[in-house]
C-alpha cells in the first residue's frame, strides 16, 4: 500500500514528522517497507529559462538551446518537441544525477554542438510518467536560477514522500488512508498522554464530512438485484451533464505518486475514493446502457470484454451486471469496455455496492485478473460506506466535472449488525504477560472506534464496522499492546522450575534440534520450502489420491505435497540456472496424505547434485552417488537409536521418480519407512535438469522409534588384547538375493565373535551363468577372552558359509 505524507496530514490535525510517522506505523502494525523521499535527488536542480531556441543543422528533431541558469547561459542540445524560447523548466547541470536512470550528467557532444546540460522531463525526474516532453513550468510563478524543489511545489507536482506499507490480511481498513491515519491518531493521543483521565475526544482524527446528494429526480434507470445474497447492497446516482476532461495537477499528480494513472477526471476521482477512503466505486457512461439493470449470476461459457480490451469467459456464480445488451460490468472487479467513460461523456451512473467476499476472490483468481477494486472487496470493505462513499464520490464530480445529480437509488441494505465481544479485564496479563490499567483498555478500545462496556471485571467491547476483524478476546489483546507500544513491554526475568527430575531428549528435540544439526555437519543445507506444490510436479501420485486445494494461492500451488522431493529438484533447477553447480540441501517439514487436519507425516528428504568438494591442484572434484544418501540415511538412524541390522532394504515397488537400479526402499519393523537413491534421468527432464545427476532420500519420521531415555553412567568399554582374525570367502549366488541380505545371515551365525562383515568385489560377466553373480565376503573375527583354535576359526568360518549356501549360493573355489 502506497500512501503519502501529505495525504495523511490531512487527515491529521497534529504535526508529525516524517521519520515518526514511519516508526510509530511499524509499531502499531503497518510494516513501513521503503519510504521515498521525491525531493532528495531534486536538491541541486534549478529551473532554467530557454532563451533561444534553434533547429540542430545535422537533426531534424534535435534543438539547440541557450539556457539561462540566473548567473549564466548555458547551450545545450536538447530532443524535447515542446522546446520554445520563453519556456520555463527543470535543468540538469553538469555533475547532477538524473533520478531516472542514476546517470551523472557530463558535459558532450552532440552531432557536433557542444552541450552543457539537460532540460528534463517529468519521467526523468521521477515525479509522473510524462516521457513526451519536458516538464513545462507557469512562468509567472518561477523564476531561472529557484530551486527545482520551490518551483515544482509552487506548480502543482507532488514532490512528496511515499511510504511503502505491508498492509497485513487482518487489516482492511489500512487500504485506505483514512483507516491508516485513524491507527496513527491513536497511537500518537496515547504516547502523548490524551487518554490519562480516562478517553476524551481528540481533534488529532480528522473526520472528513460529506454532504448528503440532494436532489429529488428519480435516477433514470432501475435495476433489478436478483442477488441480495452476493450482492447485499447496490446503490446508484445518475449526474446529467457532466464536463469530462483530464485531472486537475493536484489529483493527477497524486495518483501518479502511489503508481496509479491518470486517466480522465472522471475515473480519477473513484480511484481517488479507493485509495484515500477505501471506498470502491465504478462510473458507466450512462448513455451507453441499453435499457435498465440487472444484477445476477453469469452462466457458464458466457463472454465479458473488460475495460483492459480482454475477453474473459465467465462461469456459473461470477457476480455481473447486465443491460439489454448482456455483461457490462463484473461486479467489484472490473467495468466493461461497451459503457466506459471517454473525454466525450456527457451523462454518467455513478456506482458504489457491497458484494460478498467470497466470490470476488474465486472469480478473480480464476480469471487471472488483479485490480485494485478486486483487492478491497475480497478482503472485505466497510459495510456502512456504500451511501457515504457515493455521495463523497458525486460532490467531487459535480465540484470537477459540473452536471446534475438524481436522487440515490438503492437496492438492498448492506446495515451493520454490531456484535460485542466479552474481554475478562484478566484475560491480558495472562495471555500477554504484564498488566495495563483497566481505564487504558477502555480509552485505547473507544479511540479505535470501539463503543466499550465497563460492566466491572468484563469489558463488552462493541467494534465498528470497518474493523470486522476483532472477533475474540484474543483481538481485543493484539489492539491494546500494539497501541501501549511493544516497546514498551517490561522485561520480566523467569526462573524455570526445576521438579528434580533429570531431563531427557523427547522426540521433538531430536526432531527440530538435533537432526537438522546432524545433517548440516554432513554437508547439507536446510531449506524451507512451501507444504503446497503444483500437481503437474508431483512424484508417483495417483490422480485420485491427489490433495486439491480449493482456492490456492497460486495457479501452481494448487496441491498439497505428499512429498518434498519435488520442491528440492525445483532448488537444483534453480541453482543451475543462475550458475550455481553444486546443490547439497535438505528440508524438514509436513507431508500430506488426506486433508483433514491429521493426516499428514514428519518428513525429512534431502537431495545431493554436484560435486562435494571444490575441485583444485590437490583435490578432485567429488560427485554423490547412492551410497552417500544411504550414508546420511544409515547416520539418522543412529541418532535415533536405530540398529542398523534391524532395517531392511529392497528393491522392490520403487516409486518411477527412482532409478531402479540405483535406488532402494527403506523398510523398518516390517513398514516402509522410505527411500534412497538416484533419481530416474526421465523424472530430471520433467523438471528441466539436464547433464547432471541427483540422489536424494526421504524418511517418514512418524514411524521412527522414540529416543531411549539415556542414564548418566556409561557403558562398559570391552577391549581384547588378541588380534582379530580374517577370513575371505566367494560365493556364487542368483543375482537377485540383495547384498545386505547376504551380511544379515553371516553375521547371525557368531555375533559375538562376528564383528564385521563386508562385501569386497561383486562379479557378474560371461564366466558365470545367465543371473548370478560371484560375491567376495571379508570376515572379521574377534577373540575374546582367549585365542581360538583352529578348529574353533574353522568351525565359525564354515558356519558363516553355509548360511550363504542356504540362500542358494554355492562356495566359489576359484
Amino acid at each position: 500500500m502506497l500512501f503519502t505524507y501529505n495525504q495523511l496530514k490531512k487527515f491529521l490535525n497534529k504535526n508529525i514528522s516524517p521519520t515518526e510517522v514511519a516508526d510509530i506505523l511499524t509499531r502499531i502494525g503497518l510494516e513501513i517497507e521503503d519510504v521515498i523521499d521525491h525531493r532528495t535527488p531534486l536538491a541541486d536542480f534549478i529551473v532554467g529559462e530557454i532563451v533561444e531556441c534553434k533547429p540542430h543543422p545535422d537533426s531534424d528533431h534535435l534543438h539547440l538551446l541557450k539556457v539561462n541558469t540566473g548567473t549564466e547561459v548555458l547551450d545545450i542540445v536538447c530532443g524535447a518537441p515542446n522546446a520554445r524560447a520563453g519556456l520555463k523548466g527543470i535543468l540538469a547541470r553538469v555533475g547532477n544525477i538524473i533520478p531516472h536512470d542514476g546517470t551523472k550528467l557530463k558535459k558532450g557532444m552532440v552531432r557536433g554542438a557542444v552541450s552543457c546540460g539537460m532540460m528534463c522531463s517529468g519521467a526523468e525526474l521521477c515525479i509522473n510518467e510524462d516521457h513526451d516532453g519536458i516538464i513545462d513550468l507557469d512562468p509567472s510563478l518561477v523564476s531561472a536560477g529557484d530551486s527545482a524543489i520551490d518551483a515544482l511545489e509552487k506548480c502543482g507536482f507532488a514532490l512528496d514522500i511515499v511510504y511503502d506499507g505491508n498492509v497485513l490480511p487482518n487489516h482492511p481498513d489500512y487500504l485506505g488512508v483514512m483507516g491508516i491515519a485513524r491507527d496513527l491518531a491513536t497511537a500518537v493521543d496515547f504516547a502523548d498522554g490524551a487518554f490519562v483521565s480516562g478517553y476524551t475526544a481528540t481533534n488529532t482524527f480528522i473526520a472528513p464530512k460529506v454532504a448528503e446528494i440532494a436532489s429529488s429526480t428519480p435516477c433514470p434507470i432501475s435495476v433489478d438485484n436478483q442477488i441480495l445474497d452476493d450482492a447485499r447492497e447496490y446503490d446508484l446516482c445518475y449526474i446529467s451533464g457532466v464536463v469530462n476532461g483530464l485531472s486537475p495537477d493536484w489529483l493527477s499528480h497524486y495518483l501518479t505518486s502511489v503508481n496509479m494513472k491518470s486517466i480522465s477526471a472522471l475515473v480519477d476521482i473513484t480511484n481517488y475514493c479507493l485509495h484515500n477512503y477505501n471506498r470502491p466505486l465504478h462510473v458507466f457512461d450512462a448513455d451507453k446502457i441499453k435499457g435498465n439493470l440487472v444484477i445476477n449470476h453469469a452462466t457458464d461459457g458466457e463472454v465479458f470484454t473488460g475495460l483492459d480490451g480482454n475477453t474473459y469467459t465467465l462461469s456459473d456464480g461470477d457476480i455481473v451486471i447486465r443491460d439489454d445488451s448482456g455483461i457490462i460490468s463484473l461486479a467489484g472487479i472490473m467495468g466493461g469496455l461497451s459503457t466506459s467513460c471517454t473525454m466525450d461523456t456527457k451523462n454518467i451512473l455513478v456506482e458504489s455496492a457491497y458484494f460478498e467476499p467470497t466470490r470476488i476472490r474465486r472469480t478473480a483468481k480464476r480469471l487471472k485478473i488483479e485490480t485494485d477494486s478486486k483487492f478491497r472487496f475480497e478482503r472485505g470493505v466497510d459495510p456502512s460506506s456504500t451511501i457515504w462513499g457515493l455521495n463523497l464520490a458525486v460532490n467531487m464530480m459535480m465540484e470537477l466535472c459540473g452536471g446534475t445529480p438524481s436522487k440515490i437509488l438503492t437496492t438492498g441494505k448492506c446495515s451493520y449488525t454490531p456484535y460485542t465481544v466479552d474481554f475478562p479485564v484478566s484475560y491480558f496479563a495472562r495471555r500477554v504477560g504484564f498488566d495495563i490499567p483497566k481505564s487504558d483498555m477502555i480509552a485505547i478500545m473507544q479511540s479505535l472506534g470501539c463503543a466499550v462496556a465497563d460492566n466491572g471485571d468484563i469489558l463488552g467491547i462493541t467494534p465498528p464496522s470497518y474493523r470486522a476483524d476483532i472477533l475474540a478476546p484474543e483481538d481485543v489483546s493484539e489492539e491494546l499492546v500494539r497501541i501501549y507500544g511493544f516497546d514498551n513491554l517490561p522485561a520480566v526475568s523467569v526462573k524455570p522450575e526445576n521438579n528434580g527430575q533429570n531431563s531427557i531428549v523427547d522426540i521433538n528435540t531430536v526432531h527440530r534440534t538435533k537432526l537438522p544439526r546432524l545433517l548440516a555437519n554432513r554437508g547439507l543445507t536446510e531449506v524451507y520450502t512451501w507444504s503446497f506444490m503444483d500437481e503437474a510436479k508431483q512424484l508417483s501420485v495417483p490422480s485420485d489420491k491427489t490433495i486439491r486445494i480449493l482456492n490456492p494461492i497460486a495457479s501452481d500451488l494448487n496441491v498439497l505435497r505428499q512429498s518434498i522431493i519435488p520442491n528440492l529438484l525445483d532448488g537444483v533447477k534453480n541453482n543451475l540456472a543462475r550458475g550455481i553447480q553444486s546443490t547439497h540441501i535438505f528440508e524438514l517439514g509436513p507431508t500430506f496424505f488426506g486433508s483433514l487436519p491429521q493426516q499428514q507425516n514428519l518428513t525429512v528428504s534431502a537431495v545431493r547434485q554436484g560435486a562435494s568438494r571444490i575441485h583444485d591442484w590437490h583435490n578432485s572434484a567429488i560427485s554423490p552417488d547412492i551410497y552417500d544418501v544411504k550414508n546420511d540415511v544409515f547416520a539418522i538412524f543412529e541418532l535415533f537409536g536405530v540398529n542398523a541390522s534391524s532395517v531392511k532394504f529392497t528393491t522392490d515397488n520403487l516409486p518411477e521418480y527412482l532409478n531402479p537400479y540405483r535406488s532402494a526402499r527403506i523398510l523398518f519393523a516390517g513398514k516402509t519407512i522410505g527411500y534412497f537413491g538416484e533419481i530416474h534421468p526421465l523424472t530430471l527432464r520433467r523438471f528441466g535438469i539436464k547433464n547432471t545427476s541427483v540422489v536424494a532420500f526421504e524418511l517418514n519420521l512418524d514411524l521412527m522409534p522414540q529416543p531411549k531415555k539415556k542414564g548418566t553412567a556409561k557403558k562398559a568399554l570391552h577391549l581384547s588384547d588378541l588380534l582379530p582374525l580374517t577370513r575371505d570367502f566367494a560365493v556364487i549366488i542368483d543375482d537377485s538375493v540383495a547384498g545386505d541380505t547376504i551380511l544379515s545371515k553371516v553375521c547371525s551365525t557368531n555375533r559375538d565373535l562376528i564383528t564385521d562383515a563386508t562385501i569386497f568385489d561383486i562379479y557378474k560377466g560371461d564366466k558365470l551363468p545367465s543371473g548370478k553373480k560371484s560375491v567376495a565376503i571379508h570376515l572379521t573375527i574377534t577373540q575374546r577372552d582367549k585365542t581360538l583354535s583352529g578348529d574353533e576359526i574353522n568351525d565359525i568360518f564354515t558356519k558363516a558359509i553355509d548360511s550363504v549356501i542356504a540362500l542358494g549360493g554355492e562356495l566359489r573355489d576359484k
